[in-house]
């Protein structure tokens, strides 16, 4: 019985995890990283420029 608890707690989780992602995705917000640019074209691995003031 407590398997079956364990196993809806993370399939909530996991759940949540995806909605979250997917609603990001719609906006046009990266779902992998923080700092991306809107459209996710490999600029994750890139690093950001500060800009000069």
């Amino acid at each position: 019985m407590s398997d079956v608890i364990i196993i809806t707690v993370l399939a909530v989780i996991v759940f949540l995890i995806v909605r979250s992602q997917l609603r990001k995705l719609l906006r046009g917000q990266c779902g992998g990283c923080e700092g991306c640019c809107g459209s996710c074209g490999g600029c994750c691995g890139t690093p950001v420029e500060k800009a000069e003031k």
